[in-house]
């Protein structure tokens, strides 16, 4: 307590150690109706939820997103202040090299964790999957959208515009699914989270659960506290 009240903005010494507290510190999951956002919000909002989960398996990955997204924010400005079409092209040979490399790794990370969710598609009897579409950024797709992009001074292609959709038994579940099926979709991306720190990095995570049992039936009740009961859970 005392050492969050102690926190100084700037203190390197003091960012340096709550970066090793976070390092080290026993990773934790949490369940929330307000998570539904993953299923029923806006395609940003997923991105990030499944970078964070990226993130605590690779700080390598949450460093150059961090890289990809300053150089996308400064490719965007060139965009927005060169009119002249050779100038521009000149002054963008550097930002386009350097995004299409980290996107690349970025890109490999994103296929990863979803291809780690899909080896486990079974929630008792039901079957989940998520489908990663690509935003390819590459010499050609830059070069094929370069006057939309002028026109819209934003660029338009790369890992920003990434789409994952979820599927429950074959139906897209952020369109058809019900309440039910969207808090069961989102379970299914938690307990998977569970066994990616168990798996990944040799640790059992505690959860917390909010609110978890409204708008699930008395089966998924229980088949979420069967899940649960192997780790040390709060449930409010």
């Amino acid at each position: 307590h005392d050492f969050i009240l102690n926190f100084k903005k700037g203190d390197n010494k003091i960012k340096k150690r709550l970066h090793e507290y976070s390092a080290h510190s026993m990773p934790a999951i949490v369940f929330s109706p307000s998570f539904l956002y993953v299923i029923d919000g806006q395609m940003h909002e997923r991105r990030v939820f499944f970078d964070r989960m990226i993130n605590h398996m690779s700080k390598t990955y949450k460093r150059r997103l961090g890289f990809y997204e300053q150089a996308l924010r400064k490719r965007n400005k060139l965009l927005e202040k060169i009119a002249d079409v050779d100038r521009l092209k000149e002054q963008l040979v550097f930002w386009d090299d350097y995004l299409i490399q980290e996107a690349n790794y970025i890109s490999e990370k994103r296929k990863e964790i979803i291809d780690f969710l899909n080896k486990y598609p079974l929630l008792d009897h039901t079957h989940f999957k998520i489908i990663y579409h690509k935003n390819e950024i590459s010499k050609k797709t830059l070069l094929d959208t370069f006057e939309k992009q002028r026109l819209i001074r934003k660029t338009l292609v790369g890992p920003q515009r990434d789409i994952y959709e979820l599927y429950i038994d074959g139906k897209n579940v952020h369109k058809y699914g019900s309440r039910s099926e969207q808090r069961l979709t989102l379970f299914w991306i938690i307990m998977n989270e569970m066994r990616i720190y168990e798996e990944k990095l040799k640790q059992k995570s505690v959860v917390l659960l909010d609110d978890i049992f409204s708008e699930l039936d008395i089966k998924n009740k229980s088949l979420v506290i069967d899940i649960v009961k192997n780790h040390q859970t709060i449930i409010s």
